[in-house]
């Protein structure tokens, strides 16, 4: 378990599965929480980032945010931002936990549903999808960006990819950030399994949109609800 570890306890069984909240993803939250309702707060709440100022949610793209943490998928939603003539640049996190470097790494992937009634017609789909269709979605052109904001995991299609990024977005210098972060996956895998993700993924997002608009939270209590809350619905 590196990379501050998984809200799965390793080695669980079906019907005994157990959730555990990592400390270092407590910290984290400590500090995200405390930069929202803290004496001196310098991150948006809930009702504020939902504002039309904010973008309706897109608040960095709204110009009134001076820094964000996120994938480089979100390269597909700054359009509001650059077409107002603003411009970014990406940087590295100068922190860690305990002296590791923790990256965060999201594979978007096809795949064909086992029980599907027409399996000839979906894998032609999906040899298109990742031949000729990965050239849209994926890496785009210097005259039309790309569906996805992602780097290509084809070590051959990035630095096609980056050409078009570059003209796409031509004040951008540290490009090298982004492919440098791939030498950091997060451990275990963020996609991993993960018994009854669907309503273990409500639930965390429930957890997180307590934080982001509710002020005076036990944050011990609330993580402890949440971890035996866990536990149950991956034993469902």
């Amino acid at each position: 378990m590196v990379n501050g570890g998984q809200l799965l306890v390793p080695g669980g069984t079906a019907g005994n599965y157990q959730a555990q909240i990592p400390d270092g993803w407590k910290t984290a939250w400590k500090f995200v929480y405390d930069g929202i309702w803290g004496d001196e707060p310098f991150i948006p709440n809930g009702a504020v980032s939902g504002g039309a100022d904010f973008d309706s949610g897109n608040v960095f793209a709204s110009g009134k945010v001076a820094m964000l943490d996120n994938p480089s998928w979100y390269l597909c939603c700054v359009g509001d931002l650059t077409n107002a003539g603003g411009e970014f640049d990406f940087g590295v996190m100068p922190i860690s936990l305990d002296g590791k470097v923790a990256g965060r790494v999201d594979a978007d992937t096809f795949r064909i549903w086992k029980g599907t009634k027409h399996p000839a017609e979906a894998f032609t789909v999906m040899a298109y999808l990742i031949d000729t269709g990965i050239q849209k979605l994926v890496v785009g052109t210097p005259d039309q960006a790309p569906a996805y904001g992602a780097v290509p995991s084809q070590t051959n299609l990035r630095d096609p990819w980056l050409q078009a990024q570059k003209a796409n977005f031509p004040f951008v210098n540290n490009w090298d950030v982004l492919l440098a972060g791939l030498n950091y996956p997060d451990v275990p895998s963020a996609e991993g399994y993960m018994p009854n993700i669907n309503e273990a993924w409500a639930r965390v997002q429930t957890f997180g949109d307590l934080l982001s608009n509710t002020a005076g939270v036990d944050l011990a209590a609330q993580e402890a609800t949440l971890e035996t809350d866990l536990t149950t619905i991956f034993n469902k």
